[in-house]
């Protein structure tokens, strides 16, 4: 193995500075997958201790490992130290207590304390580090893996790959061999359920992808496994990355059971439209909820309301802002509204009905909310943001309701 007497020794070094503490060290990625290249891989490392640890710890151990990576290949190690609490059941995003690698390396030696301090948080990049783990890992030291890490979901492993490579399309310019080769790893997996390196994701790619993209994923994969520098247009790298984006978003997102709300937002669709084309998959109660709907928006009660009646008009369309809707709209959006206030105010005792509206962003709809004072609650913007409560279904109010706004 490479580097086999320099894994051992840092590893007689985190026991002596962890001491008890510490339960295991793995190694993943390239070097136990087998691919590892002196001149463009780092030595991929996950150490799992049982509970804190003090920031004279960190600093004992911050120092050694700058001394031993003075020893290793160039780009170094690349290291976190997790609880054993995050690794089973599986934890994502997930914390970790202590991290390194050589892009914190000029921080670490200039301002310990502070490298120290900062140097914690959650990560989601461990999602795929803890996969590749699970099926390539190798105990340095401590129990087998399967001990210490439980599988890690399949929609935390994509959100973990998806989150390195959903700025493809700026990122591949900087770093071209990376971005190929990484966006490669996520279509076979998103494709063929595949768990790859980068090498192995460049030779899935040589064979799966249009022919027109076989001699760039190929300078990839050659610049990858020696020290030569991959050459490339800026237009076939644009070209590249746009067309694996929209393969990767169109075959993970055709399954519902694949993608969250927050997902589909980092991808550039909006989860309200997503759910209307998959039978309200995010919004299961939307039928029973719905009090109506035209061609230009719908109104409904809210699923988790500030109060009993708390209602939503929602356009149909995508509006950037309150700049961008078209006048007719706003015009019959709040006369709907006010129709709803008052059908409210009788259906539900109110004593006033609050307005507020929110349209910002690039997959915002036009929302109008509309939130039931009672006469026990205090006048005033705090009955905006009231602690949202059950939705408890009336099926005799429904009915009300809607047949007062049929015609509205």
């Amino acid at each position: 193995m490479f580097y086999e007497d320099l894994l051992h020794r840092f590893t007689e070094m985190s026991r002596a500075v962890l001491g008890e503490n510490l339960i295991g060290v793995y190694l993943h990625g390239s070097l136990a997958m087998g691919c590892f290249n002196p001149q463009k891989s780092d030595l991929d490392l996950i150490l799992v201790v049982e509970e804190e640890i003090s920031a004279e710890i960190k600093r004992r151990f911050a120092e050694k490992l700058l001394q031993l990576n003075e020893e290793a290949p160039e780009k170094g190690f690349e290291l976190s130290i997790v609880r054993r609490a995050v690794c089973k059941p599986f934890v994502y995003p997930t914390p970790y207590l202590f991290h390194y690698s050589n892009g914190w390396r000029k921080a670490a030696m200039e301002n310990m304390e502070k490298y120290i301090a900062d140097i914690q948080g959650t990560d989601k990049d461990l999602g795929a580090h803890f996969t590749i783990l699970n099926r390539y890992g190798i105990p340095l030291y401590g129990p087998p893996v399967e001990e210490i890490f439980a599988p890690v979901p399949k929609q935390d492993y994509f959100d973990s790959i998806w989150f390195d490579v959903q700025n493809a399309a700026q990122d591949i310019l900087e770093s071209p061999v990376y971005i190929v080769l990484n966006l490669c790893r996520v279509l076979g997996y998103v494709r063929d359920d595949l768990v790859l390196s980068k090498s192995t994701g460049g030779e899935w790619g040589i064979e799966h992808l249009p022919e027109r993209f076989r001699g760039l994923v190929e300078a990839a994969l050659g610049s990858y496994t020696s020290d030569a520098e991959m050459v490339a247009e800026q237009e076939d790298l644009r070209a590249f990355a746009a067309y694996m984006i929209e393969e990767i978003k169109r075959i993970w997102t055709a399954d519902p059971k694949n993608v969250t709300g927050a997902m589909l937002t980092d991808m550039g669709i909006c989860p309200t439209c997503y759910s209307r084309a998959h039978g309200n998959c995010f919004f299961p109660n939307a039928a029973e909820t719905q009090l109506f709907e035209n061609e230009l928006f719908e109104c409904s009660l809210v699923d988790k309301p500030r109060a009993p009646g708390h209602t939503v008009i929602v356009s149909r369309d995508h509006y950037k802002d309150m700049m961008a809707i078209p006048e007719d709209l706003c015009v019959e959006v709040y006369r709907f509204a006010r129709k709803a206030m008052q059908v409210l105010k009788e259906v539900y005792g109110a004593e006033s009905v609050y307005l507020c509206t929110m349209c910002d962003g690039p997959m915002n709809h036009f929302h109008v909310q509309l939130i039931p004072r009672y006469a026990h609650e205090k006048r005033g913007s705090r009955n905006f943001v009231k602690p949202r409560i059950d939705f408890a279904e009336d099926i005799d109010k429904l009915k009300i309701l809607r047949e007062k706004l049929k015609n509205a």
